[in-house]
């Protein structure tokens, strides 16, 4: 830029040294002669004045490039509009409105920079890039910013991460103890409801069936328990040999008489029994289980 400064200075002094030697040329007036038209123009043998020169269009260009680069002009044409948030981010560039542009197209401007997406769109103001060298300050300026951008978006990203490890040690836990302890209120809950729900149920009776199971189940029941007397009654007589062995220095020889061998076939008779009963107590275990079944099946709604 430096370099095309001073091509454009010594251009334009060249031409600024030009223009005036033609102008001075074209200013000055013809002198007087033997046959100007002073000693003549009665007559007519006066010499005419000679028809000014059209401008040298080379001139013309040069002038509009000194034009376009002067910032004080209205051709000027080196220059770009953008849009910051603010004044004070305006990095050094004109806020206010130049020479080269009309009052019409920079409201235009500012009708644009309030249709930006921003938080603030109130805040948004167009402004002026002349020159190569602001153009390089608003770039510098913008890798400034994106810089800025970036740090911020690591730092966030480095916060995120924080959070989340957080939150998988401290309230990861907690949510599933909470979430095993909802599980737990709701199943005490639907227990209470069940036997609230059971002991508000009408008593129903018992069927003829029923009630003839049940005094079959009465009656196994005492006969199960009935041979404990005979159970007593052998471990008594066990105590009492057992007295009688200690007692005596001698082992007697052991006589059974009638009465013992019709114990011993009582016992064996009973224990025959108790096997039956037991094989009868599981087949009316087995037809209780299916009546209660049936009962609940027929009581549900």
């Amino acid at each position: 830029m430096s370099n095309t400064g001073k091509t454009f200075v010594s251009l334009n002094s060249g031409i600024s040294k030009t223009t005036a030697g033609t102008t001075n040329s074209l200013n000055q007036k013809p002198q007087n002669s033997a046959f100007s038209g002073t000693s003549f123009g009665n007559f007519g043998f006066g010499q005419p004045a000679k028809p000014a020169k059209p401008p040298d269009p080379l001139f013309q260009r040069l002038y509009k490039i000194r034009d376009s680069y002067n910032k004080e002009t209205t051709s000027y044409r080196f220059y770009h509009v953008a849009f910051n948030v603010n004044a004070s981010t305006s990095m050094g560039m004109s806020t206010t409105k130049p020479n080269c542009i009309e009052q019409s197209e920079w409201n235009k401007y500012n009708a644009i920079a309030k249709q930006y997406p921003m938080v603030s769109m109130d805040s948004m103001i167009p402004s002026q890039i002349c020159g190569f060298e602001e153009l390089q300050k608003r770039s510098v300026a913008q890798k400034e910013i994106v810089g800025k951008m970036k740090n911020k978006l690591d730092s966030l990203k480095i916060k995120i991460a924080n959070m989340r490890s957080r939150y998988d040690e401290c309230f990861l836990g907690l949510l599933q103890d909470i979430t095993n302890n909802s599980h737990l209120i709701s199943e005490k809950l639907m227990d209470v409801l069940k036997s609230k729900e059971i002991a508000a149920l009408p008593d129903l009776p018992f069927t003829p069936q029923e009630h003839e199971l049940f005094d079959r189940l009465q009656k196994l029941e005492r006969e199960v328990y009935k041979p404990n007397r005979y159970v007593a009654a052998l471990n008594a007589l066990n105590l009492k040999a057992t007295m009688i062995c200690e007692s005596r220095m001698y082992n007697p020889e052991i006589k059974l008489p009638e009465n013992e061998d019709q114990a011993e076939a009582i016992i064996q008779a009973n224990h025959n029994a108790i096997e039956a009963l037991v094989k009868i107590i599981t087949n009316m275990k087995k037809t209780t289980s299916a009546l209660e079944s049936t009962l609940k099946e027929a009581h549900l709604p």
